[in-house]
Parts: structure tokens; C-alpha cells; sequence
């Protein structure tokens, strides 16, 4: 984030994240139980996630660099949550909000220093796969508000915006329009999503 937005998170106040392990000892007996690229990520001897620094090791990083990254994502994630608004208030300005759907969404999570790691990669984590997904239908649709707990994934995207605007959604696309409620999710049989990592 910008230099001058830093203030708005100290880092020294930002807790650690709910599976920081804590020591290096800790983190290797946590990773010993996994499958071995995981350990091989931490000590730097794989490279599992080409947006990393070449010389980065987690198993280097500390408790305070953790924390202070933590504070920085707080910032980027302020900073974006006033951009959305700005957009929203010109939809509004324009006067577009009542005929305007909106997806916010993001294409995968980040390790924060849980398990003692950073960045991305072939980690079938919450961290990494349960992303937040907002969808606020137009008004003029009258959706009633709801959350989706069953699973859905970006597959869905394409077939839920042909569904919005009123197309039908071709046969070879994979996905299904988004549920609107739970119910709908059952109806829709969504048990399990699927996910790779391409490494």
C-alpha cells in the first residue's frame, strides 16, 4: 500500500493469524504432516508459486514480518473497499443502481503466515479456497437478500451473468447460474467444487 495510508493498521497491534504455528519448530512439526511440498515451500527448495521473490523462504520470515504484512493487506483491503465505493456511488450518480447487478469476488486467497507460509500455491486450504463472493443483484430484480453457504466457484460466473441478462447458458459451459439461497444450492446438488493448481 501507499507510504502515507500505513498509519491506518500499526502492525505491532495486528494480531497473527488464527494457525500461525509460532516457532520454526512448530512450523516444522505442523508441515511434517503434510504432504512434502509443503515443507520443501517453507525451507526454499520448491519453488511452488512463481509470484514470490526467487530468494524468498518462509522458514525465514518471522512473527513480527508476519504481522507487519498482515496490517499491510488490512490496508489494501480498506483501500479497495473505498474504491468499490466510489464506483458504487457513480452507478448511483448515473442512475444505473436499480439495473446494475454487482460481483465482487477475487481469483484466490493468500497465506497470511498460517502454517508458517506466504503467498499461494497447491494448498487445498480455507485460506487459499474459500474466497468471499458478493453478489448484489439489481435492484429491479428483486432478490431478496441471502447468504449461500453450499459451495460455488468461478465457473459459476459466466453462467449466472448469462443468466442475468436474460440469455440462455450454453451447453459446454461447465458451470451453473449462482444459487440465491440454500434451498436453491440443494436443488442444484452442489456438494463439492473442483480445483487445481497448475505447477
Amino acid at each position: 500500500p501507499p507510504q502515507s495510508e500505513l498509519h491506518r493498521h500499526p502492525w505491532r497491534d495486528t494480531p497473527l493469524p488464527e494457525f500461525y504455528p509460532g516457532s520454526k519448530e512448530k512450523i516444522e512439526k505442523v508441515l511434517a504432516d503434510k504432504p512434502r511440498h509443503w515443507m520443501e515451500w517453507y525451507k526454499g527448495e520448491r519453488v511452488t508459486n512463481f509470484e514470490a521473490p526467487p530468494e524468498f523462504r518462509a522458514c525465514d520470515m518471522t512473527a513480527d514480518q508476519v504481522q507487519e504484512i498482515n496490517a499491510f493487506t488490512h490496508v489494501e483491503n480498506e483501500l479497495i473497499d473505498e474504491a468499490i465505493a466510489k464506483v458504487m456511488a457513480y452507478v448511483e450518480k448515473r442512475g444505473w443502481g436499480d439495473d446494475v447487478d454487482v460481483v465482487f469476488t477475487t481469483d484466490h486467497g493468500e497465506f497470511q503466515g498460517e502454517f508458517g507460509l506466504l503467498f499461494k500455491g497447491p494448498y487445498h486450504v480455507d485460506a487459499l479456497m474459500r474466497l468471499p463472493m458478493i453478489w448484489r443483484p439489481a435492484k429491479s430484480a428483486k432478490v431478496s437478500p441471502s447468504t449461500v453457504g453450499k459451495p460455488v466457484g468461478q465457473v459459476d460466473l459466466a453462467p449466472t451473468f448469462c443468466e442475468i441478462a436474460g440469455l440462455p447458458v450454453p451447453e459446454w459451459m461447465q458451470g451453473k447460474p449462482m444459487p440465491k439461497t440454500d434451498a436453491e444450492a440443494e436443488k442444484q446438488g452442489r456438494e463439492r467444487v473442483f480445483t487445481e493448481w497448475d505447477c
